[in-house]
């Protein structure tokens, strides 16, 4: 864990508002002239905490469907990790991390649809042959949340937690200059527009006129920082609820119990049984315990399991992986 202060934090919770924001207000918020934003950004890039800024991208409002996949597998360490980097770069495969638990891998995959993913899966099951033992799809029928940082931070920051922006289900259909662009402030969402205008292959007009059409459609929801969660003091589980008895009623409960929790940072609902799974970022197993505990007090008559998956390591993290290039 890298020891922060409180400059550090407000300045972290602050550009995960808005990356793209200038240092001038960034200084504003946290109380620092634009040169100190300046060098305490590149401090927490050195540090490790700051990986890189990306852009958090409605794939649903873009035409996709997002599945989370469970993989048990048997193999040597070695082919472990050989199958773990397969699926760390896969072009379709938007974030896979390791599992302590029944499962092994979880990979995050985008899909145009049920046949195009039947397609990357029938690919992913004959590239782990053997070694796979069994594996299991959760599609994301709605998501619930999505915290990039654990609202318990903002709180330690001591800035205000924001309402979370509310996803558009409306498609909007993208183009192959939409899809350099959003590909491109995927691995940079700080790059300045004439940088993206030069990748892009087009002027700063067209980038600025793009970016500002995207968010207005609900593609680009926000500019962040991608963080390493750990050297924040943060360890990660993800956890599966096998529901039972699920009004909608008692669903419109849990959705707003993850909303307000402030350690969970992804929730949806499961499309294929009655389940739902969440991300939760916690600072010890205690604050984990009593999550569940209160989670199993409150719908003691809807959930029949709670089971969390403890994650060991993390890969590659993509909100708009280079399989989406294609149309």
């Amino acid at each position: 864990m890298q020891k922060i202060d409180l400059k550090d934090k407000k300045l972290i919770v602050a550009l995960a508002r808005n990356s793209r924001e200038s240092q001038t207000k960034l200084g504003k918020i946290v109380g620092l002239s634009k040169s100190a934003i300046g060098y305490r950004i590149e401090q927490l890039k050195k540090q490790g905490i700051i990986k890189r800024f990306m852009t958090v991208v409605n794939l649903t409002a873009a035409g996709y469907t997002t599945y989370n996949v469970f993989f048990k597998i048997h193999a040597t360490k070695e082919k472990e990790d050989e199958l773990f980097q397969y699926l760390n770069t896969h072009a379709f495969v938007q974030w896979c991390c390791r599992f302590l638990g029944e499962w092994d891998f979880h990979a995050e995959i985008a899909a145009k649809d049920i046949i195009h993913f039947n397609k990357i899966m029938i690919e992913i099951t004959q590239t782990f042959a053997d070694s796979l033992e069994d594996y299991r799809v959760h599609t994301a029928l709605e998501i619930y949340c999505v915290n990039h940082i654990p609202k318990k931070f903002i709180q330690e920051a001591k800035l205000p937690v924001l309402e979370p922006v509310k996803r558009k289900q409306k498609q909007y259909e993208i183009d192959a200059i939409d899809r350099k662009l959003l590909y491109e402030l995927n691995n940079d969402a700080s790059a300045p527009l004439h940088v993206l205008a030069e990748k892009c292959n087009t002027s700063i007009d067209v980038v600025h006129y793009r970016m500002k059409k995207l968010a207005e459609h609900g593609i680009i929801i926000a500019y962040i920082p991608f963080i390493d969660i750990k050297k924040l003091g943060f360890t990660e589980y993800f956890c599966h609820l096998h529901l039972r008895n699920l009004t909608e009623e008692k669903a419109s409960s849990l959705k707003q119990y993850f909303l307000q929790n402030p350690y969970i940072k992804y929730a949806f609902r499961g499309a294929s049984q009655l389940e739902m799974l969440f991300l939760i970022a916690v600072q010890d197993t205690v604050e984990l315990d009593t999550t569940i505990r209160e989670l199993k007090s409150i719908f003691f008559e809807n959930i029949l399991d709670i089971t969390p998956y403890l994650i060991t390591e993390q890969g590659n993290y993509t909100l708009f992986p280079k399989g989406l290039l294609e149309s």
